[in-house]
Protein backbone atom coordinates (compact mmCIF):
# COMPACT_ATOMS: atom_id res chain seq x y z
CA UNK A 1 0.00 0.00 0.00
CA UNK A 2 1.15 3.53 -0.56
CA UNK A 3 0.40 7.16 -0.05
CA UNK A 4 -1.44 9.41 -1.93
CA UNK A 5 0.38 10.75 -4.39
CA UNK A 6 3.32 8.59 -4.20
CA UNK A 7 4.83 7.05 -7.77
CA UNK A 8 3.28 4.22 -9.13
CA UNK A 9 5.66 3.66 -11.65
CA UNK A 10 7.25 -0.25 -12.05
CA UNK A 11 10.51 1.80 -10.82
CA UNK A 12 9.01 2.51 -7.34
CA UNK A 13 6.90 -0.37 -7.19
CA UNK A 14 8.45 -3.35 -8.54
CA UNK A 15 9.44 -4.67 -11.91
CA UNK A 16 8.79 -8.06 -13.73
CA UNK A 17 10.97 -10.13 -14.77
CA UNK A 18 10.55 -13.26 -17.11
CA UNK A 19 13.09 -15.96 -19.09
CA UNK A 20 12.52 -18.71 -21.51
CA UNK A 21 14.79 -21.51 -22.48
CA UNK A 22 14.48 -21.32 -26.21
CA UNK A 23 14.60 -17.47 -26.71
CA UNK A 24 14.89 -14.23 -25.58
CA UNK A 25 11.33 -12.54 -23.84
CA UNK A 26 9.77 -9.09 -23.86
CA UNK A 27 8.07 -8.15 -21.01
CA UNK A 28 5.09 -5.48 -20.94
CA UNK A 29 2.43 -4.29 -18.68
CA UNK A 30 -0.96 -2.35 -18.90
CA UNK A 31 -2.61 -1.03 -16.19
CA UNK A 32 -6.59 -0.50 -15.27
CA UNK A 33 -7.22 1.70 -12.41
CA UNK A 34 -10.03 2.33 -10.18
CA UNK A 35 -10.31 5.66 -8.80
CA UNK A 36 -11.93 5.70 -5.19
CA UNK A 37 -12.25 8.94 -2.97
CA UNK A 38 -10.09 11.88 -3.23
CA UNK A 39 -6.26 10.41 -4.79
CA UNK A 40 -6.80 7.52 -3.57
CA UNK A 41 -6.85 4.15 -5.97
CA UNK A 42 -6.56 0.35 -6.93
CA UNK A 43 -4.16 -0.16 -9.90
CA UNK A 44 -4.84 -3.63 -12.00
CA UNK A 45 -1.16 -4.24 -13.25
CA UNK A 46 -1.16 -6.56 -15.98
CA UNK A 47 2.31 -7.77 -16.66
CA UNK A 48 2.99 -9.87 -20.02
CA UNK A 49 5.98 -11.89 -20.62
CA UNK A 50 6.01 -13.06 -24.94
CA UNK A 51 8.94 -14.97 -26.50
CA UNK A 52 10.14 -15.39 -29.50
CA UNK A 53 7.57 -17.64 -30.80
CA UNK A 54 4.57 -15.57 -29.67
CA UNK A 55 4.09 -17.88 -26.20
CA UNK A 56 2.62 -15.98 -23.50
CA UNK A 57 2.73 -16.01 -19.59
CA UNK A 58 0.38 -13.48 -17.54
CA UNK A 59 0.90 -12.42 -14.18
CA UNK A 60 -1.30 -9.40 -12.47
CA UNK A 61 0.12 -7.20 -9.62
CA UNK A 62 -2.28 -5.22 -7.27
CA UNK A 63 -0.63 -1.70 -6.46
CA UNK A 64 -3.34 0.21 -4.18
CA UNK A 65 -2.90 3.96 -2.81
CA UNK A 66 -4.41 5.37 0.20
CA UNK A 67 -5.10 8.37 1.58
CA UNK A 68 -4.37 8.39 5.27
CA UNK A 69 -2.71 11.76 5.95
CA UNK A 70 -5.40 14.64 7.47
CA UNK A 71 -5.55 17.79 5.82
CA UNK A 72 -4.18 20.02 7.74
CA UNK A 73 -5.78 23.35 9.00
CA UNK A 74 -4.89 26.70 9.85
CA UNK A 75 -7.06 29.23 11.95
CA UNK A 76 -6.80 32.61 12.36
CA UNK A 77 -5.66 34.40 15.68
CA UNK A 78 -7.88 34.37 18.69
CA UNK A 79 -10.07 37.35 18.68
CA UNK A 80 -11.88 39.10 21.75
CA UNK A 81 -14.45 41.77 20.42
CA UNK A 82 -16.82 44.51 22.08
CA UNK A 83 -20.07 43.73 22.30
CA UNK A 84 -22.15 43.60 20.13
CA UNK A 85 -19.39 41.92 17.81
CA UNK A 86 -19.23 40.99 14.07
CA UNK A 87 -18.22 37.56 14.03
CA UNK A 88 -18.76 36.96 10.50
CA UNK A 89 -15.98 35.24 8.98
CA UNK A 90 -15.13 38.20 6.64
CA UNK A 91 -13.97 40.08 9.79
CA UNK A 92 -12.44 37.28 11.89
CA UNK A 93 -10.91 34.96 9.57
CA UNK A 94 -11.89 31.44 8.19
CA UNK A 95 -9.94 28.29 8.37
CA UNK A 96 -7.79 27.19 5.72
CA UNK A 97 -7.34 23.77 4.46
CA UNK A 98 -4.68 22.80 2.95
CA UNK A 99 -4.60 18.91 1.56
CA UNK A 100 -1.98 16.18 0.95
CA UNK A 101 -0.82 16.77 -2.99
Amino acid sequence: MLECGASTSPSATGTATAWDGCSGVTVTYSDSVSNSCGGSKVISRTWTATDQCGNIARALQTITTRDTMPPSLRLPANLVQQCPGDTRTNVTGGANCFGWL
